[in-house]
């Protein structure tokens, strides 16, 4: 990670996670527009998930 001190990283983890957050958003658009077949949106919202719990533990990680 390039950022120097906790609480720029947990500034960064921050933005990352809402990022994460506004993909499963747009999944759900997606999805409800049949734009994403249910299969890869329920795949993708599965990985979204993942990627927010990985992200959350490293930010608990760093005090």
């Amino acid at each position: 990670m390039t950022r120097t001190t906790n609480p720029d990283k947990h500034k960064f983890l921050g933005y990352a996670y809402s990022s994460c957050a506004e993909l499963r958003t747009q999944i759900h658009i997606g999805a409800k527009i049949q734009y994403i077949d249910a299969k890869t949106s329920e795949h993708w919202l599965n990985e979204t998930n993942e990627i927010s719990a990985m992200i959350k533990g490293l930010d608990k990680a760093i005090n």
